[in-house]
């Protein structure tokens, strides 16, 4: 009796898997800058991950994704902590380093940040705290207007915070869309371009709660849950309808 071709029915799916995994990691070998790019930016996003994990993401195999991940510890980017579980191995939870947060967040390029934290700096003693303040005003005001362009408040409120988040993304904060555990919508930002002239005026982060209030309408309720300068790995801001 011939058990052939019983035997080679699965044959052809499991032959597909293996070449689109072949496919993934060629692409991957190709271009190593956008791979590791994108591991950097997803460990902004997510935080501490295993190798397997962020592989899943990016459609490689854990094996490609740790290599790359030595490759950018090599660099002084990517780090690792073992988290001991249960039985076995300890898994290698990765993040980035201070020194790629930095880069990130575009504080070492081409000294701008640091020249507008020493503008700010000089505008306070100039103008006092509270004329610095309410320049700071104006500029909120001038962000909320352009905001209001491409936010619809009419829309749903998750059509307007994916629209705010775009809007954030554009600006350089790497903003995206998560839900809460007690419901509430979270607007994430895992990286801020301005972070070095806000580490010199605190003002800067304040008004960014009235400043999302403000391009989303007076149906909602907007609360500061993470800040990076408290801290944090990330800024966040709770958001649902009042």
């Amino acid at each position: 009796m011939d058990f052939t071709s019983s035997r080679s029915v699965p044959q052809p799916e499991r032959s597909d898997r293996a070449s689109a995994d072949r496919r993934g990691e060629a692409a991957a070998t190709r271009r190593p800058g956008a791979t590791r790019g994108r591991l950097l930016a997803l460990l902004a996003n997510l935080g501490p991950s295993s190798a397997t994990r962020l592989g899943e993401v990016l459609g490689v195999s854990d094996m490609a994704a740790r290599q790359h991940l030595h490759g950018l510890a090599a660099e002084g980017l990517t780090s690792f902590d073992l988290a001991r579980g249960g039985v076995g191995r300890p898994t290698k939870l990765w993040s980035l380093t201070p020194r790629a947060e930095e880069l990130a967040a575009g504080d070492a390029a081409d000294g701008h940040a640091q020249l507008a934290a020493e503008l700010l700096a000089s505008l306070e003693a100039a103008l006092g705290t509270e004329g610095a303040a309410d320049v700071l005003t104006l500029r909120d005001k001038r962000l909320a207007k352009l905001y209001a362009r491409t936010i619809d408040r009419k829309a749903p409120l998750r059509t307007r915070l994916e629209a705010l988040a775009r809007r954030r993304t554009a600006e350089g904060y790497q903003a995206s869309l998560e839900v809460s555990p007690d419901g509430w919508y979270l607007l994430v930002e895992a990286h801020c371009p301005i972070r070095a002239a806000a580490s010199a005026c605190s003002a800067l982060c304040d008004g960014e709660t009235r400043l999302f209030k403000k391009a989303l309408g007076k149906d909602v309720t907007v609360e500061r849950r993470e800040h990076r300068l408290s801290g944090d790995r990330r800024c966040s801001f709770a958001v649902r309808r009042t």
